[in-house]
């Protein structure tokens, strides 16, 4: 059975008691010194005068970060000198657009310095040695509580393997992604005709792990092979009901455990982090059992090639082979431990499909809550269907590649439904602080983020952004290519692009060199039409991330997403919502409701 992200009683007793504890002990905690000159620069949103005002503002960020965040990106302070804490005492315009910037209150970090967009390019700009972009993501997962081994959460091969393997590899694995999403699907969804009732994030979460496992360990092993048990031998791990069950377990508290944490004073961290590890690792330990004869089967293969060249053995192309090579590259024999390199492929594993089940389980959500009317699905089929036709039934890269209104779908719902309030978490490095203007130093230690859920929803740069509109990204690529050449092509353009800064926009405004010198059989393009897809940040798209830290999986994570979704529209019907489940928000992550289901039945 499917288990719920932080559902589990203990997880929850625990997170009340961190709330609890945290409101008790945080008075004990060092706060921003209130008269020092930058603090006392800037307005904090949310801060009411009175006993205990910071306490019971950073309080108020746990289920009310949203609020906050959207009052300090809508408004600003018209007198900077001496500027009131709390900023819905004065008569305000834009804030963050104007350049400025204002605090956050978090009860997991302290105070957030909000970067406002127009500041984002200088931010990301910047070495490590200034602004710090790995030590905050490390400290959101609490890896030395939660993981344990330094070894596995350290080393960071989701940075390695991912980029550097998986990416290139996606049109030799677009085929087996395909068949274990449909099996996938069968199995969470079933064939019947009927109607049936699933649980959405469940669901989708069982389907992309089969699939994540897929290509991190393997196809089906075979039944054959000599040396691994007979459980083994007719499934893969993706298709282990048991190391699923106890993968999404680990994670439950791996993700849950880790914002227990992140709540808790200092001084009570190391010792619910403790007791937290020791009841993951029960599934840990599980997991690592049923990959050992997989692991230890590959590595005794991989050692034979490095001492045999001759001998005859292909290594696969799949995530496991990915580490175990990176291991060897990395000239560090203690990574090439079996239960280590076990642990450090789940962890690859959970990184890859839970930021995935999250993205397309919005998508389905937003997607099937739109009016049938408007005919979105019926137009994302008969993109499915000629595409598929085109490349002969079988589902190639370059195939997946031309589903622009499926792209535009997904990337749609992560602009209109973000999985976070706050994005591209910082800190800064640099032991002089970080001047962002002529007049402000943030000091060293500062943390810094980006208002993501404002900027995704912010009419100057998204028209309609209130809507949800799954062609908003494709559509004016259509345009171009149905009304080239006509006299009205550039009026409708106008009509379904972005508002504002043309810079700001998603799509390119500068035409590359083939626009400028088209061939003289080939009518010349309009520009402003080319469609980025989901993988493309921007200053106004921060799905995936923005600059040179952006999610290293990005690639593969749309493929496969893509992928998803063109099954789903062609062999289901889904039915339609007369309501959107909301969204769960805690501090300021945002996710989708995980008592949500939806019906479904098996298209005939």
């Amino acid at each position: 059975m499917a288990v719920s992200y932080f559902t589990a009683s203990l997880t929850l007793t625990l997170l009340f008691f961190a709330i609890v504890f945290s409101g008790l002990l945080g008075l004990l905690e060092p706060k921003p010194d209130p008269v020092s000159r930058f603090w006392n620069s800037l307005p904090y949103v949310g801060w009411r005068e009175g006993r205990l005002s910071w306490v019971r503002c950073a309080w108020r960020s746990l289920m009310g970060a949203q609020k906050t965040v959207a009052k300090g990106y809508a408004k600003v302070i018209l007198q900077l000198k001496n500027p009131p804490r709390d900023l819905s005492l004065t008569v305000l315009q834009k804030f963050s657009k104007s350049n400025l910037l204002f605090l956050q209150p978090s009860l997991v970090t302290g105070p957030v310095v909000v970067i406002p967009p127009s500041q984002l390019r200088q931010i990301l700009s910047k070495p490590e040695s200034e602004i710090d972009a790995y030590g905050p993501q490390l400290e959101t997962l609490q890896g030395q509580y939660t993981i344990g081994d330094k070894d596995v959460y350290s080393n960071n091969f989701h940075t390695g393997v991912v980029p550097n393997q998986l990416t290139k590899n996606l049109g030799s694995l677009t085929e087996a992604i395909a068949d274990e999403l449909a099996f996938g699907f069968e199995r969470s969804w079933g064939t019947s005709r009927d109607w049936t009732t699933v649980k959405a994030w469940d669901s989708i979460l069982e389907i992309i792990a089969g699939a994540a496992n897929r290509v991190f360990v393997g196809a089906p092993l075979c039944k054959t092979s000599a040396t691994l048990p007979l459980r083994f031998s007719y499934q893969s791990l993706g298709r282990n009901e048991k190391y699923l069950e106890h993968s999404r377990k680990y994670a439950m508290f791996i993700f849950g455990g880790a914002m227990v944490i992140n709540i808790l004073p200092s001084m009570l961290r190391p010792v619910v982090g403790t007791l937290l590890r020791l009841l993951a690792q029960r599934h840990l330990a599980v997991c690592q059992e049923l990959c050992r004869p997989v692991v230890e089967e590959r590595l005794r293969q991989t050692r034979r090639k490095m001492l045999e060249p001759k001998f005859h053995w292909d290594p696969p192309h799949d995530g496991l082979q990915w580490i175990i090579n990176e291991c060897y590259e990395r000239q560090d024999s203690s990574l090439l431990d079996c239960g280590r390199l076990s642990h450090q492929l789940l962890m690859v594993i959970l990184v890859s499909m839970h930021s995935t089940s999250f993205t397309i389980t919005n998508t389905i959500l937003d997607l099937y809550s739109a009016s049938p009317a408007k005919g979105y699905v019926d137009g994302l089929r008969e993109e499915c269907d000629r595409v598929l036709a085109g490349s002969d039934g079988i589902w190639t890269k370059d195939a997946v590649c031309r589903l622009s209104r499926v792209d535009s779908t997904i990337k749609e719902s992560m602009r209109f439904s973000t999985f976070g309030i706050m994005a591209l978490p910082r800190r800064i490095a640099a032991a002089e602080g970080f001047r962002i203007d002529s007049d402000i130093v943030i000091p060293k230690g500062t943390r810094l983020g980006v208002p993501m859920h404002e900027i995704h929803h912010d009419e100057d740069f998204y028209k309609d952004a209130s809507s949800f509109d799954p062609f908003r990204f494709s559509r004016p690529c259509e345009i171009r290519e149905a009304n080239v050449g006509t006299t009205n092509a550039a009026e409708e353009l106008d009509d379904v692009r972005f508002h504002g800064r043309s810079d700001l926009t998603t799509f390119s405004d500068a035409p590359t060199d083939q626009e400028k010198q088209p061939p003289p059989d080939k009518p010349k393009r309009m520009p402003g039409t080319k469609q980025n897809s989901m993988v493309t940040g921007s200053d106004t798209f921060l799905g995936f991330g923005h600059g040179k830290h952006s999610c290293p999986g990005r690639f593969f994570a749309a493929h496969e997403m893509k992928l998803l979704l063109a099954h789903l529209v062609q062999h289901y019907d889904v039915e339609y919502m007369a309501r959107r489940p909301d969204q769960q928000n805690f501090i300021d992550i945002k996710l989708p409701s995980s008592s949500a289901t939806i019906r479904v039945r098996r298209r005939g």
